[in-house]
């Protein structure tokens, strides 16, 4: 489990770094964020059993990057999509 995490964190930290290092505009930064590193995460973090420490130490420095590139969404955007039950 520990492995997977560390996994994630090494995807996540190479993402943030990529984004830190280019000067790209909220829209674009937005769209690699939706369309790169969520989609990279979200089979493994749907599959994994994680504690809030983990989920936050896997996420929190995306969020912070995306942030700092104004790659946030207007308030009251909904962060995920709910799954529908059958």
């Amino acid at each position: 489990m520990e492995d997977q995490v560390v996994a994630m964190q090494a995807k996540v930290a190479k993402w943030v770094d990529g984004i830190r290092t280019k000067r790209i505009n909220a829209t674009n930064a937005w769209h690699c964020l939706n369309s790169t590193i969520m989609k990279t995460l979200e089979c493994p973090l749907m599959a994994t059993t994680l504690t809030e420490e983990e989920s936050g130490a896997i996420m929190w420095p995306l969020l912070q990057a995306a942030s700092g590139s104004e790659a946030l969404p207007p308030q009251g955007h909904v962060w995920h999509q709910e799954v529908p039950r059958h």
